[in-house]
């Protein structure tokens, strides 16, 4: 029962980050940009989060639900013998586990992304807007910077970016959850029968 319900939230995480990506399309603020590439960085570590104690659940390594982490998991000697580690460093560049667990923490614990371009263009918006701000209202500084700085155009251009960036990410993602999948059905079926 316990794989079933860990296999259920795993592909219900995945769907949701599907979702995440599509809600790119709809950012109209630096703010809402901000908050959709963080919701997809926690998202997909908590989808690593997930398929690890979908592992621990598999192959019944008997690892309490709050030790389970993805990294430490794969270190294990029952996991190593599934086959799984060799999944995992297949993919293991294109995932990119190491750099969304960074942003992860980096979101979490500081409360920021480290996103480069998105920093600049809000930061030549930030210029702007308050060099305009002498004697007006904040409105119209801020309507004033996304008209002189390219700001709009670039910002979508950084949302298109980050859409194909994140989809591809999601692609790659399904691809090695499926590999995975290959894996522990066979146990699992094994163990039912």
């Amino acid at each position: 029962m316990r794989v079933f319900s860990s296999a259920a939230e795993t592909v219900s995480l995945f769907e949701e980050l599907e979702h995440t990506v599509d809600l790119l399309t709809r950012v109209q603020s630096f703010p809402e940009l901000s908050a959709v590439l963080k919701l997809y960085v926690i998202s997909w570590i908590s989808l690593s989060d997930l398929l690890a104690r979908l592992l621990n659940d598999t192959l019944d390594l008997g690892i309490a639900e709050l030790d389970v982490k993805f990294d430490a998991i794969i270190r294990n000697e029952h996991v190593r013998r599934s086959g799984v580690p060799e999944i995992v460093k297949k993919y293991a560049k294109a995932i990119q586990y190491n750099h969304f667990r960074k942003l992860r923490n980096n979101i979490v614990h500081r409360g920021k992304l480290d996103d480069i371009e998105l920093a600049t263009i809000r930061i030549d918006w930030f210029r702007t807007a308050a060099k305009a701000n002498v004697l007006r209202d904040v409105e119209w500084a801020a309507n004033v910077a996304l008209t002189e700085t390219n700001v709009a155009e670039r910002a979508q251009a950084l949302i298109a970016k980050r859409q194909a960036e994140y989809r591809e990410h999601l692609g790659v993602t399904f691809s090695f959850l499926n590999e995975i999948a290959l894996v522990i059905v066979p146990i699992v079926t094994g163990r039912a029968l």
